[in-house]
């Protein structure tokens, strides 16, 4: 047998090889035995693989097990693969693996069982094969330790020289990410980012000094640490754990709105009153120096209030009037030892944002981001929406994260909110509880948003020339907000489609289209809402043209004026052809590149012999990728007695 093997690439054929195989075929009532079922894995070092592999045979012969693969020849854990029970028609055989460092890498091994029968006429065999793909353990992170303006991470030995190292992963904010048992490393899409690497199996702590430029007050870092193998190999992804710097002295406690106005709003700042201050080198008395900047992480800082002690007790204040209903502000307090001749800035300033509440409207829905800089993490957001019977406001969901979806509202109508904020200081005695508020925010739902786009499907229909378009949306929520589709096409793939029909009926899923003699083109549906919204495109579907293209197999030049010249039955997309025909002996007798052929019957002048005629035809189409060729081949019968006929074909 041989085989042709095309290369592709980017869509056009680079090359051609072509393979021979040999293949014996035997009679025999034998059947081959069949392998019991297998399944893929994803396990972890320390775990130990154990399965039975079994095999059974149609006609009760003695069956033969053998495992194939790379796992068996791993030097410090190799795989085992022991017959357990064989009698005849049946036989079952033990994989066993215990899995050590030396057997991780980044594909999975791939493993061969094969059940041979012992059958006298001829042996068969089954074959089939799993994977088991290998996976380094996830390190353990133990503590994340802001210390000034870097962070010191700390993980527990990972007892194993099989590693080279560690990548550290650092993003903003926690993460969602729960790893499933087949993956290793970090996918881009949870939004880490690589910023560092210490070497050595035995590393368990690394300092993220932001490449010596140092950390962000304000910002929450959430890390995870990766074991990398001497292959290049990730390890599961460690647990996570947030942190950020503690900004100095005093540590904000709170910035929470207190009145939401455009004009008389408040808020309330309070700070934890120092509690080990060296009164030595700053004796007092003191002041507390409070600056406030426009937005949560406004930089343009205003002082607002300076407020002498004598004992440090006064922690807190209130700012107004603001308008805390469009921004939020961000505070920076400092504390200045004023003794006379000896004044100066103690420590580093704090900075904490107010909690800004950003809504926007959607379909039965309001989204909100919460913004804000805080030196503490932020465990919870708690969201209340006002009842419009009480008044009051009532509780309507929690998360940890900084974005938030109310759903089932109704359209039009105004719905207001505000959310609480819980959070602490990470180290040892410091501020706990931390709540905070932010301003009231109101929002009326409307309908702005696009139903999901409809899944399409285009057959052709050739012989009646038009191409039949079906779509569907599987999601009945998404279904319930449709009012109508849009059609659009285009006659080639490098066209941008336009719209050719308009259906204002969500309950029609197909329509015909009828483009004239040349059926290909490509084709999008969208749908629409009552409120005229519509969605993005289907996946775009491209048909091509009917291979339409008939040689007649017989004619007659008996210049009866009936079937007195060859004519082929062709599409308008044929753009040429090479036609050639040849006799019994090889010799062209006619040749051409019209598309209709055209042959009268004569070479040299003269009507040829009756008999048959054997042709090769390339011929060349225009598609919607351009000019393509495919080849035909076949006999022509020519028929030359007067009042010949070309016979009927009978149809059923």
């Amino acid at each position: 047998v041989a085989m042709e093997i095309q290369e592709w690439r980017g869509g056009r054929k680079i090359g051609t090889v072509v393979r021979d195989m040999q293949i014996e075929v035997f009679r025999t009532r034998n059947k081959p035995p069949e392998n019991g079922p297998l399944k893929n894995l994803c396990v972890e070092v320390g775990g130990i693989v154990d399965f039975i592999v079994t095999a059974t045979d149609p006609d009760g012969d003695f069956i033969q097990q053998r495992a194939n693969s790379g796992v068996f020849t791993i030097g410090k854990c190799p795989a085992m693969f022991t017959k357990i029970d064989s009698v005849a028609g049946y036989s079952s055989s033990r994989f066993t693996w215990a899995l050590c460092h030396e057997a991780v890498r980044e594909q999975p091994y791939n493993i061969i069982f094969k059940a041979e029968d012992n059958n006298p006429e001829v042996k068969l065999a089954a074959i089939d094969n799993m994977t088991i793909k290998v996976l380094g353990p996830a390190p353990v992170l133990l503590n994340a330790r802001p210390e000034g303006k870097i962070i010191r991470l700390i993980w527990e030995n990972y007892g194993t020289d099989m590693i080279s190292g560690f990548n550290i992963y650092r993003r903003n904010g926690p993460s969602t990410f729960v790893q499933d048992s087949c993956t290793s490393g970090l996918p881009v899409s949870t939004g880490f980012i690589k910023v560092g690497y210490t070497a050595g199996h035995e590393s368990v702590s690394f300092i993220d000094s932001n490449n010596g430029e140092g950390l962000d007050f304000g910002n929450e870092y959430t890390y995870r640490v990766i074991a990398v193998y001497k292959n290049g190999t990730e390890s599961k992804a460690s647990n996570e754990i947030t942190s950020a710097l503690v900004s100095g002295l005093p540590l904000i406690k709170n910035v929470s709105v207190s009145n939401t106005s455009s004009s008389d709003g408040s808020i309330f700042v309070g700070w934890e009153k120092p509690g080990r201050l060296d009164t030595i080198p700053a004796p007092g008395p003191w002041e507390y120096i409070i600056y406030r900047a426009d937005g949560t992480t406004g930089t343009e800082f205003e002082m607002i209030i300076s407020i002498p002690t004598v004992n440090l007790n006064d922690t807190t204040f209130t700012d107004t009037p603001l308008n805390t209903q469009s921004q939020g502000y961000i505070y920076k307090i400092e504390l200045w030892n004023r003794t006379p001749g000896n004044e100066f800035l103690i420590g580093e300033a704090a900075y904490a944002s107010s909690v800004f509440l950003t809504v926007s409207p959607g379909d039965r829905k309001a989204r909100f981001i919460i913004e804000r800089n805080v030196p503490w993490i932020n465990t919870r957001y708690d969201f209340f929406r006002q009842n419009s019977l009480t008044m009051e406001f009532d509780s309507i969901g929690s998360t940890n994260q900084l974005t938030f979806t109310d759903l089932n509202l109704e359209n039009e109508r105004e719905y207001c909110y505000y959310v609480r904020s819980t959070g602490a200081y990470l180290m040892e005695n410091m501020p706990r509880d931390l709540i905070n508020f932010s301003q009231i925010s109101c929002v009326t739902p409307t309908d702005n948003e696009p139903p999901c786009p409809p899944e399409l499907t285009v057959t052709s229909q050739c012989d009646s020339l038009y191409n039949h378009l079906r779509w569907k949306i599987d999601d009945p929520e998404c279904f319930e907000d449709v009012a109508g589709y849009k059609v659009y096409y285009a006659m080639t793939y490098e066209e941008h489609p336009s719209l050719i029909a308009t259906i204002d009926n969500k309950n029609i899923f197909s329509y015909k289209h009828y483009p004239g003699e040349i059926v290909s083109g490509c084709y999008a549906v969208s749908a629409f809402d009552a409120a005229g919204n519509e969605s993005v495109w289907s996946l775009k579907i491209c048909v091509d043209s009917c291979n339409f293209y008939e040689i007649p197999n017989v004619f007659t030049p008996n210049m009866d004026n009936i079937n007195d010249r060859l004519i082929a039955k062709v599409s308008a997309l044929v753009e040429k052809v090479d036609f050639k025909l040849f006799n019994r002996n090889g010799l062209l007798i006619f040749s051409t590149d019209k598309p209709r052929i055209d042959w009268d019957g004569t070479y040299k002048g003269k009507i040829v012999s009756p008999g048959v005629y054997f042709y090769q035809c390339d011929v060349f189409e225009r598609r919607i990728t351009g000019l393509e060729q495919f080849h035909l081949s076949g006999f022509v019968h020519v028929i030359t007695e007067k009042g010949a006929e070309i016979p009927r074909r009978e149809t059923k």
